[in-house]
């Protein structure tokens, strides 16, 4: 009994990895490739995924303690109970993945998806309401420029260690490539001007430099270490998703229109919010 729950454990993990391409890939062709990210970082289909893995690994180790022949017969009872109660849980796991992978396969569920994580982001990165005192940029000042190092997108900011820097020389730090902008090598991530009051040196600007995360590719939420996410790809997604719609060869216009929708809450949580100064 333990093997045959061992081998079809392995085997409808197989057909569940099979299942989450095809949706990615349908999805991709659908919609837009941006939103691929999004499925795969879906928590339900990691949890199946892990389920089967989990129930395939535990029916091994109780296979491992299965004793017999001359040094006597040895049958841990409760265990071979419990690998079949697993087995019953996975046959309701699947049940649970098949109905999910089919609702999250709607166009409501992805552009739902992708709004949420874009409100997240704006409530991350703007958290300030509007209305909230402006800081003055310095004007007539001298900037050094923060040159980056290999091409690529902004994914994040290290916001406390661009403060520390700061603090520590007595400077004033402005960003020039912003989170979700393309960087080109050699090309000014940041401007530095003020006095060196800490003694550190303002030409030590290679600290600074490894305050920004540069990555091939953009992503709507980042690493919590870094404190940033970059809203404007969520949107970006969105208007993909409206403009695939649109086209001639799908020409779905109840897509656009529910794109046009969630694009709507989106600009309307921008527009109350603080947005913050280049310094």
């Amino acid at each position: 009994m333990l093997s045959t729950i061992a081998g079809s454990m392995i085997t409808v993990s197989g057909v569940t990895f099979s299942i989450t391409i095809a949706a990615v890939a349908q999805a991709s062709a659908q919609y837009t490739p941006r939103v691929l990210r999004t499925f795969m970082g879906d928590r339900a289909n990691h949890a199946v995924l892990g389920a089967y893995i989990g129930i395939f690994a535990y029916c091994l180790i109780v296979l491992r303690t299965i004793r017999g022949g001359s040094e006597g017969v040895f049958v841990p009872a409760a265990a071979a109970l419990g690998g079949f109660l697993f087995a019953l849980t996975g046959a309701g796991v699947l049940v649970y993945f098949i109905v999910h992978i089919s609702e999250s396969l709607q166009t409501a569920s992805i552009l739902d998806r992708v709004r949420r994580e874009t409100d997240a982001a704006v409530d991350r990165l703007v958290p300030e309401p509007l209305g909230a005192a402006e800081v003055g940029a310095l004007a007539g000042a001298a900037w050094r420029p923060v040159a980056g190092g290999c091409p690529g997108y902004v994914q994040a900011v290290d916001d406390g260690r661009r403060l520390a820097f700061a603090r520590e020389r007595g400077a004033v730090v402005r960003m020039l490539a912003g989170v979700g902008d393309f960087a080109v090598a050699g090309a000014p991530l940041a401007a530095v001007t003020g006095r060196d009051r800490g003694g550190g040196g303002l030409e030590q600007l290679d600290e600074l430099a490894d305050c920004y995360a540069v990555r091939p590719y953009r992503v709507v939420a980042q690493d919590a270490a870094f404190g940033a996410q970059d809203a404007a790809f969520g949107v970006q997604q969105l208007v993909d998703v409206a403009l695939k719609a649109l086209s001639p060869g799908v020409n779905d216009t109840t897509t656009a229109v529910t794109c046009v929708d969630h694009l709507t809450a989106v600009l309307a949580r921008v527009a109350a919010r603080h947005m913050p100064d280049l310094v």
